[in-house]
C-alpha cells in the first residue's frame, strides 16, 4: 500500500454489517482489512459467492474422501486380501513345519545320547579287542594242543608197532582203548 489509494464506501445491510463487525473482531483484524482479506480468499479459492456450493472446500473434501475410500477398498479386494490369504497359508505351513522340528531341549538330549553311544562304542571296541585277543590265544592254544595230540598219537602208533610184535593182540586192543579214552578226556 505504498501508493495512495482511494477509499470507497460500500453499502450493505445492517445484518450483514453486524456479521462483518463480529467476524473482524473475532479474528482481531480491522474492518477494512478484513474485507480485503475476504476478497483475496474468494479469488484464491475461485469461489462463486452467489453459489455457496460452488468451490466449497468441504464438499470437495467429502468427494475426495469418497474417492479415496473407494480406491482403498478396491486395492484391499484386489491386492491386500490375496496377500493376506497367501500370508495366512505361509504362516500355517511355517507353523506346521515348526511343530515338526525338535525343540532346543530335544536337540540337546540327542547330542547327549550321541556322545553316550560314542563312549559306549569306544568301550565296546576295547572289549571286542580284548575278546579277539582271547579268541586268538584260545585258537592258537587249540592248534598247539591238537598238534601235540597228533604227535603223541603218532608216537603211540609207533610204540604200538613195537609192542605188537611183543604182545598178543588182545592186550594191545585193551591198551589202545584205554589210551584213546585217556586222550579223549585230556582233549576235552
Amino acid at each position: 500500500m505504498g501508493s495512495p489509494e482511494r477509499i470507497k464506501t460500500v453499502a450493505i445491510s445492517e445484518v450483514s454489517h453486524a456479521k462483518l463487525v463480529k467476524l473482524s473482531q473475532r479474528y482481531e483484524v480491522p474492518l477494512g482489512r478484513f474485507l480485503e482479506l475476504c476478497i483475496i480468499y474468494v479469488e484464491k479459492l475461485k469461489i462463486d459467492p452467489s453459489n455457496p456450493t460452488d468451490g466449497n472446500p468441504t464438499e470437495a473434501i467429502k468427494a475426495l474422501r469418497n474417492d479415496l475410500v473407494a480406491f482403498i477398498r478396491t486395492q484391499e479386494k484386489t491386492k491386500l486380501d490375496p496377500m493376506l490369504d497367501k500370508l495366512s497359508i505361509a504362516s500355517q505351513k511355517v507353523s506346521s513345519v515348526m511343530g515338526d522340528l525338535p525343540s532346543k531341549r530335544d536337540v540337546h538330549l540327542i547330542k547327549e545320547q550321541v556322545a553316550f553311544l560314542r563312549d559306549i562304542g569306544e568301550s565296546q571296541n576295547k572289549h571286542l579287542e580284548t575278546l579277539q585277543k582271547g579268541f586268538n590265544w584260545v585258537r592258537s592254544t587249540r592248534i598247539d594242543l591238537a598238534n601235540n595230540l597228533i604227535r603223541v598219537f603218532k608216537n603211540y602208533l609207533s610204540e604200538r608197532e613195537k609192542l605188537n610184535s611183543m604182545l598178543d593182540s588182545k592186550k594191545i586192543k585193551e591198551l589202545e582203548e584205554q589210551t584213546i579214552k585217556t586222550m579223549t578226556e585230556f582233549a576235552r
